[in-house]
């Protein structure tokens, strides 16, 4: 047990010194990590002196470059370069600063929905211990290395960088580590312990909270979904910066608060009398929208859809929207993920329907009805589960049958599966019929 014990520790305390290490084995790594904390103009000056180190390339309006050794060119983005977040930026380019906050910002970034299949990986490289980001990206993999503001071909960075896995963390698994550092009986308030031996503290801590055992809570819901949809998902690993950031796109936000106050004149916005629609234009940008409420006849819901009381309950009222609004044939409740800031996401659920080979989206927290493509790009919309009418109205019936009520949330993601296993089981109800 002693010897076990000695092992733990000097596995943590070799994690806690990476914060402070910076793997200088090699001139090259030592310049590469020099060079992805120069501002953009010293980076232009830094490549003109030194052209033989550093190739310079422009790939579709992207700035890409590579590190010459022994005549092979390992390409990579300097991740301040192509990161979204803003408190990111700042603190990339500072090399002390990049390394004492090292942990905290690769927790954050790898619960980010912006990555496709984000995993956190810790990995020895060239003798340091390192915390890692893994993803998917047009069918490659690729690592973010915080530390070293570095973005890179996978195959590249293990070569170059002498990578060898120590442990993999994946998604569901971090939901749990941040359950452990804010809530529950303990409190961990160093991550730097749970990175290291996530499976046996989570082993351990299951016989004591059992929900961290068992695969799926008592309505049948698999517990690692809890993590992804549940109330606290979307504030993993927060800092104090991180909640100063915009909300949301200047665009969006200036149109979601006309559509309260329509009456009154906005510069930006102007009614069309020609197409019966609204137009937002400023600069370069224009978008065409109509209003939800336009189309309401009930009182109280015209009302709620000019008022702050729209908010809140968006898979309920969509829900209903995808039964009340009847001017389209092909209809879809869509629930996904639309964007709050710069790096956050929060749960959503919108109605989708094609009129006249158009795609057009109705959101009822934003009393709006746009283009499907202005609406994806001014929200960052990401569709998770999508539903036509002929399914939501059969699952409904299927509900019924079975006298089950589930969260309409729950109902929205998971229809396909809930309709799947209530046909599955309708034996059950012929049985109780029977009795």
């Amino acid at each position: 047990m002693e010897e076990q014990e000695s092992i733990m520790d000097k596995n943590f305390n070799l994690l806690l010194n990476m914060n402070s290490s910076i793997s200088m084995n090699t001139k090259d790594i030592a310049r590469l990590s020099a060079f992805t904390s120069l501002s953009k103009l010293d980076v232009i000056i830094y490549n003109l002196s030194l052209s033989n180190l550093f190739v310079f390339h422009i790939i579709k309006s992207k700035k890409m470059y590579a590190l010459v050794k022994k005549n092979k060119k390992y390409h990579f983005q300097r991740l301040s370069d192509v990161i979204n977040y803003s408190v990111d930026k700042k603190i990339l380019l500072n090399l002390k600063k990049r390394h004492s906050e090292d942990i905290v910002r690769s927790l954050r970034l790898a619960c980010s929905p912006d990555l496709l299949n984000a995993c956190l990986i810790v990995a020895v490289t060239n003798n340091d211990l390192s915390l890692l980001i893994e993803y998917e990206k047009n069918h490659h993999s690729y690592i973010i290395d915080y530390a070293n503001n570095l973005v890179m071909a996978k195959e590249n960075y293990q070569e170059l960088y002498q990578m060898k896995e120590v442990s993999r963390i994946d998604q569901a698994t971090l939901y749990k580590i941040n359950y452990l550092l804010t809530e529950g009986y303990f409190k961990i308030l160093n991550p730097s312990y749970v990175l290291l031996f996530p499976n046996e503290i989570l082993k351990d801590i299951s016989k004591i909270e059992k929900w961290f055992e068992n695969k799926f809570d008592t309505l049948g819901v698999h517990c690692n979904n809890n993590f992804w949809l549940g109330d606290d998902c979307d504030d993993l690993f927060l800092t104090d910066e991180d909640f100063q950031v915009e909300k949301i796109s200047s665009t969006y936000h200036e149109i979601r608060e006309f559509t309260m106050t329509p009456n009154l004149p906005n510069k930006h916005i102007s009614f069309d009398e020609k197409m019966e629609k609204y137009i937002y234009h400023k600069r370069n940008e224009k978008v065409t929208f109509e209003l939800l409420s336009d189309f309401i006849e009930n009182p109280e819901i015209k009302k709620e859809l000019l008022s702050l009381d729209r908010y809140g309950e968006c898979h309920e009222n969509s829900t209903a929207l995808m039964f009340g609004f009847d001017t389209c044939s092909k209809k879809w409740l869509v629930n996904g993920q639309i964007k709050i800031n710069e790096k956050d996401y929060f749960y959503h659920t919108w109605v989708e329907f094609e009129k006249q080979g158009e795609m057009l989206v109705i959101d009822y927290n934003s009393n709006i009805i746009l283009r499907k493509e202005d609406y994806d790009r001014l929200t960052g919309a990401r569709e998770i589960n999508r539903t036509d009418f002929d399914t939501l109205e059969s699952l409904i019936h299927l509900l019924d049958d079975f006298d089950l009520h589930f969260h309409p949330m729950i109902f929205g993601y998971f229809s396909q599966e809930l309709k799947r296993d209530l046909e599955k089981n309708k034996f059950l109800i012929k049985q109780k019929e029977t009795e």
